[in-house]
């Protein structure tokens, strides 16, 4: 369950630095590397969060 979440997670991220060029490449990997090492609950809402940040840049 925990490697599917973190799958996603790395799947938004990919995402996310590929809309927003290179520029973002150091945050990303804060933010990808930063919560793997805390509790499930914190990669749930890591995840939630890239998904909102996701959607709230592909609406037009």
């Amino acid at each position: 369950m925990e490697e599917g979440i973190i799958t996603i997670i790395i799947m938004f991220m990919i995402i996310n630095l590929q809309m927003q060029g290179l520029s973002s490449l150091q945050h990303g990997s804060l933010l990808l590397f930063h919560p793997l090492s805390l509790s499930f609950p914190s990669l749930l809402s890591v995840a939630f969060i890239g998904l909102d940040r996701v959607h709230s840049e592909c609406s037009f």
